[in-house]
């Protein structure tokens, strides 16, 4: 789809991602009621007004799930009062530097996308991804406040007595969905020896705030192959297993050995 005009769009998406094993919880966050989206344009008359094109993307993209997380869109010229000083707000917000910007722009949990082709490609994952984070997760990511460097996996716990399985996604991800029915299958314990040891779950959507800083740790720290770096993906004490059948390999025939007892997360140094 071609543009003529130059628009923005600023989505505020939030969150971190999590599963079974959550991140603590900020209380001092209010959740919001829905997705708030703010679509900034440069539009001053009916003539040069972008938001049709906009709203063409919004219908192509989001009619078919719209039903599943309530949304608003703010429509606003930065030429209008109180336009420019709101798209200055929000980059605030954001920490984001309204110079280094280049229009269109997309922003979605701190992330941007530049250029309309990306804005179509990726406006539909940036709100179910938002859906699941606010309303499934509970959590609002601002990437002022990401974790980075030493603290990169300070909000998952482990334990050395259970097994541990970090799984990365993306809700899009036509395998994603194939192998999501195995991961909500996946038992809270097994026997081991004689003994019960519990499986902890760590669910990750690489495409929710920063986590795609964490995929890539560990990736360099299991020395994945670039063919293997790829969601779904679990890591493990023992291993990595990437793609649906040797994910389902190992939860149906290797979950129950010992040497999957036990996970830490690699250190980060920088």
């Amino acid at each position: 789809m071609k543009f003529k005009r130059v628009v923005i769009v600023v989505f505020v998406l939030l969150l971190t991602a999590c599963g079974r094993t959550q991140p603590s919880k900020n209380s001092k966050i209010d959740l919001p009621e829905k997705i708030e989206m703010y679509y900034f344009h440069e539009g001053i008359c009916d003539s040069c007004d972008p938001t049709k094109e906009f709203d063409e993307i919004v219908n192509n993209e989001l009619e078919s799930v719209k039903h599943m997380y309530p949304y608003s869109i703010d429509r606003v010229s930065i030429y209008q009062s109180g336009g420019r000083s709101k798209f200055e707000k929000i980059c605030d917000e954001l920490g984001l530097s309204i110079d280094s910007l280049e229009l269109p722009l997309l922003i979605v949990g701190g992330k941007t996308y530049q250029g309309n082709e990306s804005i179509e490609k990726n406006i539909l994952e940036a709100y179910l991804t938002t859906g699941e984070d606010i309303f499934e997760r509970g959590y609002v990511y601002n990437p002022k406040n990401k974790k980075t460097g030493p603290g990169l996996f300070d909000d998952y716990k482990t334990s050395s007595e259970n097994i541990t399985l970090v799984y990365f996604y993306r809700v899009v991800c036509d395998e994603c969905i194939q192998t999501k029915p195995i991961i909500d299958q996946l038992p809270k314990t097994v026997e081991i020896n004689g003994e019960p040891i519990n499986v902890d779950l760590i669910k990750i959507n690489t495409r929710s705030g920063n986590n795609g800083d964490r995929i890539t740790v560990l990736f360099d720290s299991y020395h994945v192959p670039d063919e293997e770096r790829m969601v779904p993906i679990i890591f493990t004490s023992s291993g990595y297993y990437a793609g649906i059948e040797r994910i389902s390999k190992y939860l149906e025939d290797e979950l129950s050995r010992e040497e999957n007892i036990g996970f830490t997360f690699p250190e980060v140094t920088d």
